[in-house]
This record gives C-alpha cells, structure tokens and sequence, in this order.
C-alpha cells in the first residue's frame, strides 16, 4: 500500500507542476510580468499552494500614471521638487495591487506579506535519487526485453 501512496503523490505533484505550467504560458503569452507566489491553502490545506499574482508598475512611475497636458512637452521640464510632490500624492490615494510581494532575485522564492517568511524550508516534494549504474543486457533489444531482464514487469 505504501507503493500505491507513493506513486499517487509522485501522480499529483506532476499534475500539479503541469497545471502550473500551463498558467505560466497562458500569462506569459498575454503579456503580464506576473510571480508564482508561496498562497495559503487555507481550508483545502495541502502541501503546496500557489497563487498568480500580476506585477503592477511602482505608483510612482509618473510616465505610467501621470498624463501631461499638452502645454507641457516631457517630465523633464517639470522642476524636481514638484515631481516629488506628485510623487507623494499618488502615493495617497492610488493603490496598486491587491498585494505587496517579496521575492527573492537568487532563487524562485515569492511569498505574499502574509506567507513570507525567512527561515529556509526544504521541499518536501517526493524525490528519489539513485546512483546510476551501468548494466550489461547481453542480447536484449527492447525496453520490454530490458524491464523484463532486470525484472520490473
């Protein structure tokens, strides 16, 4: 019965990794600059849970939200002091996101505020390694022939 489980979990997580897979191509065909980020199963529990989460531009980007009139031809001409001024007021009323992220630029570690923690966890996914050998198969021709001859069917 142990087998059975294990084959099962081995069954699920690569389900799971081909679902993921299929959203991260689907977001990147659109265009989105988006993060797999650590989610909390909550009720469902779960070893693994992730959510998808669009990276939104900073709220200070004023090229992305700010519309010049057209008196005024660029940013540039606009004094510093006044920049940061509307810097700050974007910072007041616009919220970007649902959420604030963080990430780690050496690794694939994302987490909402709310999941994010510093301490490292391994993976406990299923992982089996063995040490690879080579085995002499005198006059086997087929992966059939093979399994049968080192006895996994």
């Amino acid at each position: 019965m142990v087998i059975a489980s294990t084959l099962t979990t081995i069954a699920l997580d690569v389900t799971y990794d081909e679902y993921k897979a299929a959203y991260e191509r689907i977001f990147t065909r659109s265009g989105l600059d988006f993060k797999a980020i650590i989610g909390d199963g909550g009720a469902m529990g779960g070893k693994d849970s992730q959510e998808f989460m669009a990276i939104t531009p900073s709220r200070t980007d004023l090229d992305r939200w700010v519309v010049l009139d057209k008196s005024v031809a660029s940013f540039d001409e606009i004094p510093a002091e006044v920049q940061e001024e509307i810097k700050a007021e974007l910072l007041k009323w616009m919220v970007s996101g649902e959420d604030t992220i963080a990430y780690s630029s050496e690794s694939s570690y994302a987490a909402n505020l709310e999941m994010a923690t510093n301490a490292y966890k391994p993976s406990n996914r299923v992982v089996t390694e063995e040490e690879v050998a080579r085995v002499e198969t005198p006059g086997v021709k087929s992966i059939d022939e093979v399994a049968a001859f080192l006895e996994y069917l």
